[in-house]
């Protein structure tokens, strides 16, 4: 059985927006200070600590690291590759609809690149 700090440290968090899937890190969640994804990452750890010792551990394992987001995920990557650190050249025809997914997520800093 995976102790709680390797896996909270090594395991993909699967990140479903909109029905489009997205795998990524809690490092690089936590890299959004004060956003949802803080948020979201507390809550994750808070259920995988309830998921140590259960006999069904893997399972509940997988179950707290998947999480649905009720969003239009057509342009999420450009919000997970700004958490990434990785430059991002948003096109013009998408910054009204990204400025409102940026509102949403509460991502500092990443405003200036869609006004």
């Amino acid at each position: 059985m995976p102790s709680l700090e390797k896996t909270q440290v090594s395991s993909p968090i699967t990140l479903d927006v909109g029905g489009i899937q997205f795998k990524t890190s809690k490092e690089t969640l936590l890299n959004a200070k004060g956003s949802y994804f803080e948020i979201l990452v507390q809550n994750m750890m808070n259920r995988l600590s309830e998921t140590v010792g259960d006999d069904e551990n893997e399972q509940q394992t997988d179950s707290a690291l998947y999480q649905f987001i009720d969003r239009d995920g057509t342009h999420f990557r450009y919000i997970l590759n700004f958490m990434r650190g990785i430059p991002v050249v948003i096109p013009t025809n998408i910054k009204p609809i990204l400025k409102e997914e940026i509102s949403f997520y509460g991502i500092q800093g990443m405003d200036a690149l869609v006004n």
